[in-house]
Protein backbone atom coordinates (compact mmCIF):
# COMPACT_ATOMS: atom_id res chain seq x y z
CA UNK A 1 0.00 0.00 0.00
CA UNK A 2 1.55 3.20 -0.88
CA UNK A 3 -0.11 6.24 0.45
CA UNK A 4 1.47 8.82 -1.09
CA UNK A 5 0.73 7.59 -4.78
CA UNK A 6 -2.87 7.32 -3.52
CA UNK A 7 -2.61 10.45 -2.29
CA UNK A 8 -2.01 11.80 -5.27
CA UNK A 9 -4.22 9.81 -7.50
CA UNK A 10 -6.84 10.90 -5.09
CA UNK A 11 -5.74 14.43 -5.35
CA UNK A 12 -5.44 14.17 -9.33
CA UNK A 13 -9.11 13.03 -9.52
CA UNK A 14 -10.06 15.93 -7.56
CA UNK A 15 -8.04 18.28 -10.25
CA UNK A 16 -11.18 19.30 -12.08
CA UNK A 17 -12.92 21.28 -9.10
CA UNK A 18 -9.69 23.90 -9.62
CA UNK A 19 -11.92 24.78 -12.42
CA UNK A 20 -14.60 26.19 -9.64
CA UNK A 21 -12.21 28.17 -8.51
CA UNK A 22 -11.12 26.05 -5.59
CA UNK A 23 -7.07 25.57 -4.44
CA UNK A 24 -6.90 21.83 -4.38
CA UNK A 25 -3.92 20.21 -2.50
CA UNK A 26 -2.74 17.40 0.39
CA UNK A 27 -2.55 17.91 3.51
CA UNK A 28 0.31 20.59 3.43
CA UNK A 29 3.80 20.16 5.43
CA UNK A 30 3.61 23.03 7.27
CA UNK A 31 0.36 23.68 9.72
CA UNK A 32 -0.09 26.94 9.32
CA UNK A 33 -1.24 26.36 6.12
CA UNK A 34 -4.20 24.47 6.50
CA UNK A 35 -6.93 26.65 6.80
CA UNK A 36 -5.88 28.78 3.74
CA UNK A 37 -8.23 29.94 0.96
CA UNK A 38 -7.68 31.31 -2.30
CA UNK A 39 -10.24 32.19 -4.39
CA UNK A 40 -13.68 30.60 -3.73
CA UNK A 41 -12.22 28.06 -1.55
CA UNK A 42 -9.94 25.42 -0.48
CA UNK A 43 -9.77 21.36 -0.16
CA UNK A 44 -7.69 19.81 1.85
CA UNK A 45 -6.88 16.02 1.91
CA UNK A 46 -5.60 14.19 4.49
CA UNK A 47 -5.20 10.30 5.57
CA UNK A 48 -7.10 9.88 8.99
CA UNK A 49 -6.82 6.24 9.74
CA UNK A 50 -6.23 2.66 9.01
CA UNK A 51 -8.93 0.04 10.05
CA UNK A 52 -7.61 -3.23 9.60
CA UNK A 53 -9.57 -6.62 10.21
CA UNK A 54 -7.60 -9.71 12.20
CA UNK A 55 -5.11 -11.56 9.68
CA UNK A 56 -5.76 -14.22 7.88
CA UNK A 57 -3.18 -16.59 6.92
CA UNK A 58 -2.75 -18.26 3.57
CA UNK A 59 0.94 -19.66 4.07
CA UNK A 60 1.04 -15.60 5.26
CA UNK A 61 -0.66 -13.20 6.58
CA UNK A 62 -3.20 -10.24 4.81
CA UNK A 63 -5.32 -7.99 6.42
CA UNK A 64 -8.54 -6.19 4.51
CA UNK A 65 -8.01 -2.81 5.61
CA UNK A 66 -10.10 0.19 5.35
CA UNK A 67 -7.77 3.72 4.58
CA UNK A 68 -10.22 6.70 6.05
CA UNK A 69 -9.17 9.83 3.97
CA UNK A 70 -10.48 13.22 4.99
CA UNK A 71 -11.44 16.32 3.00
CA UNK A 72 -11.41 19.34 4.68
CA UNK A 73 -13.56 21.70 2.29
CA UNK A 74 -13.94 25.53 2.92
CA UNK A 75 -15.94 27.86 0.68
CA UNK A 76 -16.85 31.17 0.58
CA UNK A 77 -20.37 30.36 -0.97
CA UNK A 78 -23.24 28.05 -0.11
CA UNK A 79 -25.57 28.22 -3.08
CA UNK A 80 -24.08 30.38 -5.77
CA UNK A 81 -21.67 29.00 -8.21
CA UNK A 82 -19.33 27.11 -7.12
CA UNK A 83 -20.98 26.78 -3.74
CA UNK A 84 -21.23 24.17 -1.42
CA UNK A 85 -24.23 22.37 -2.89
CA UNK A 86 -22.87 21.98 -6.27
CA UNK A 87 -19.16 21.25 -4.80
CA UNK A 88 -20.43 18.31 -2.56
CA UNK A 89 -22.37 16.62 -5.97
CA UNK A 90 -18.85 16.79 -7.93
CA UNK A 91 -17.11 15.47 -5.05
CA UNK A 92 -19.36 12.85 -4.81
CA UNK A 93 -19.36 12.11 -8.15
CA UNK A 94 -15.75 12.33 -8.87
CA UNK A 95 -14.68 10.33 -5.61
CA UNK A 96 -17.38 7.22 -5.30
CA UNK A 97 -16.58 4.12 -6.89
CA UNK A 98 -12.97 5.70 -7.95
CA UNK A 99 -10.14 3.10 -7.44
CA UNK A 100 -7.02 4.42 -6.41
CA UNK A 101 -3.81 2.17 -7.54
CA UNK A 102 -3.23 -0.91 -5.88
CA UNK A 103 -7.06 -0.39 -3.83
CA UNK A 104 -10.57 -1.74 -4.42
CA UNK A 105 -13.06 0.83 -4.97
CA UNK A 106 -13.57 3.91 -2.57
CA UNK A 107 -16.74 5.02 -0.59
CA UNK A 108 -18.22 7.96 0.84
CA UNK A 109 -18.29 7.40 4.50
CA UNK A 110 -19.76 10.84 5.66
CA UNK A 111 -19.94 14.77 4.26
CA UNK A 112 -21.08 16.92 7.28
CA UNK A 113 -20.90 20.38 8.25
CA UNK A 114 -18.69 21.65 10.52
CA UNK A 115 -18.31 25.55 11.06
CA UNK A 116 -19.05 29.14 9.74
CA UNK A 117 -16.18 31.31 10.68
CA UNK A 118 -15.14 34.37 9.06
CA UNK A 119 -17.55 34.31 5.86
CA UNK A 120 -16.40 30.72 5.09
CA UNK A 121 -18.73 27.71 5.17
CA UNK A 122 -16.37 24.57 6.64
CA UNK A 123 -17.59 21.09 5.92
CA UNK A 124 -15.85 17.82 6.15
CA UNK A 125 -16.06 14.53 3.71
CA UNK A 126 -15.21 10.89 4.79
CA UNK A 127 -14.25 8.50 2.17
CA UNK A 128 -13.23 4.88 2.38
CA UNK A 129 -10.40 3.19 0.23
CA UNK A 130 -10.33 -0.55 0.70
CA UNK A 131 -6.96 -1.96 0.67
CA UNK A 132 -5.03 -5.15 1.48
CA UNK A 133 -1.78 -5.33 3.76
CA UNK A 134 0.37 -8.03 3.27
CA UNK A 135 2.88 -9.75 5.09
CA UNK A 136 6.72 -8.99 4.38
CA UNK A 137 8.36 -11.30 6.26
CA UNK A 138 11.77 -11.73 7.88
CA UNK A 139 14.89 -11.64 6.23
CA UNK A 140 15.81 -15.01 7.17
CA UNK A 141 12.17 -16.62 6.28
CA UNK A 142 11.20 -17.84 3.21
CA UNK A 143 7.74 -16.80 2.11
CA UNK A 144 5.58 -18.02 -0.67
CA UNK A 145 6.87 -15.89 -3.21
CA UNK A 146 3.56 -13.67 -4.33
CA UNK A 147 3.99 -12.27 -7.44
CA UNK A 148 0.57 -10.32 -8.23
CA UNK A 149 -2.32 -9.06 -6.02
CA UNK A 150 -5.83 -9.54 -8.15
CA UNK A 151 -8.44 -7.25 -6.74
CA UNK A 152 -12.34 -8.16 -7.88
CA UNK A 153 -14.39 -5.37 -8.97
CA UNK A 154 -17.24 -6.82 -9.90
CA UNK A 155 -18.92 -9.53 -11.38
CA UNK A 156 -20.59 -9.86 -14.71
CA UNK A 157 -21.63 -12.89 -16.14
CA UNK A 158 -21.24 -14.89 -13.47
CA UNK A 159 -17.06 -14.21 -14.31
CA UNK A 160 -14.97 -12.37 -11.58
CA UNK A 161 -13.49 -9.24 -13.35
CA UNK A 162 -10.46 -8.29 -11.55
CA UNK A 163 -7.14 -6.23 -11.85
CA UNK A 164 -3.91 -7.55 -11.06
CA UNK A 165 -1.02 -4.80 -9.44
CA UNK A 166 1.93 -6.85 -9.93
CA UNK A 167 4.37 -6.73 -6.74
CA UNK A 168 7.57 -7.69 -7.98
CA UNK A 169 9.64 -7.43 -11.02
CA UNK A 170 9.82 -10.63 -13.19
Amino acid sequence: MDVAAIEQALIDRLSPLRQAGLLVRALPNQSGETGKIEGNGAITLSWALDEATAPSSMGFFTQDCLMSWVLDIRLRNLREEAGAWEIRKAIYGLLVGFQPPGCKKMYARRFEFVDRTDAVWVFQATFIVPTVLMEVGQPDEELPLLKDIFLADETVNGVEVAETYPLIDT
